[in-house]
């Protein structure tokens, strides 16, 4: 069993297959919810460093509110969302791998120098130092009402990798967030996922359907 595990891993990574580790929180004073049809317009970020990828960001927020039922609108719109993304300079981990070498066989001969044995030598243990870099990527939303400035729910996911672009996964910390909106997660709710699983696929534009014309 340990070995087809073994397999499956070197075949997604050969395939250019990576993980995606993700922790969301969700706050609210209480389980309100949102239901579908409530109204939203999202704030952009006027002070962004990068303009273009703050509309990026903006777009796939609406357009998951909208596959999940919600209306995006300027007019007298129930709740605002303001979203923020960050990531951090990286930290440094060290660490040793122990790798066992087996030993080596060798073949035991009698006196008319027929094999009748083998023996093998002992292993050995050497160990190698590994060190990588990791980066702490965060998006988070607040939900506000129209009327008042204290959020109406909070949502902020975190993942920690290798990658220093924002960009390689703010699709799933936009996604992962979504799956708690509106509810007080009350812990972190933590998921792995692999990148061949398409698990932003709601990000995905619609594909309009055609009449199909039947030849005969």
């Amino acid at each position: 069993m340990r070995n087809i595990v073994v397999v499956v891993l070197c075949c997604l990574v050969l395939i250019g297959c990576s993980q995606v580790r993700l922790q969301t929180n969700g706050y609210t004073q209480n389980q309100l919810g949102f239901r579908p049809g409530d109204t939203f317009s999202v704030i952009e970020n006027d002070g962004s460093s990068n303009a273009l990828f703050d509309k990026e960001i903006k777009n796939k927020i609406e357009i998951i509110l909208t596959k999940q039922g919600y209306v995006i609108t300027q007019d007298k719109p129930k709740y605002l969302v303001h979203y923020s993304y960050s990531i951090d300079g990286g930290k440094n981990f060290n660490r040793t791998i122990p790798q066992y070498h087996s030993g080596e066989m060798a073949q035991i001969h009698n006196q008319y120098g027929m094999t009748v044995g083998s023996v093998q030598s002992p292993g050995y243990t050497s160990y190698v130092n590994i060190s990588n870099t990791l980066y702490t990527r965060t998006f988070r939303i607040d939900v506000l009402g129209t009327e008042g400035s204290t959020p109406v729910w909070t949502g902020e996911t975190r993942s920690i990798g290798a990658s220093d672009d924002l960009r390689d996964v703010i699709d799933y910390l936009v996604v992962a967030n979504f799956e708690q909106f509106g509810v007080n997660t009350r812990k972190s709710v933590k998921r792995k996922v692999w990148t061949i699983q398409n698990y932003t696929k709601i990000l995905q534009p619609e594909v309009e359907k055609t009449d199909q014309i039947k030849i005969k």
